[in-house]
């Protein structure tokens, strides 16, 4: 497998183990940005750019790492 493949499967992981774990953390970390990796939460920041500095900071490339705003308002453009 590929690891563009091995990525899009890791971040699937992910992207399920954020919609399970949705509420809770909306209730915690409402109005921030959080940082998702193996279906764990790595960091959290309200502000995008000092998450991805943290990340990085970590040794993680931000590309390969899920992020999320999580918020408990509902927002319509």
């Amino acid at each position: 497998m590929t690891s563009e493949m091995l990525l899009l499967n890791r971040l699937d992981g992910d992207i399920n183990w954020f919609k399970e774990h949705q509420t809770e953390l909306e209730e915690k970390y409402d109005n921030q940005f959080i940082a998702i990796e193996d279906e764990e939460l790595i960091s959290t920041d309200k502000n995008l750019d000092i998450l991805i500095t943290k990340l990085k900071k970590m040794g993680k490339d931000p590309a390969g790492v899920l992020i999320k705003f999580v918020s408990t308002t509902i927002i319509i453009l």
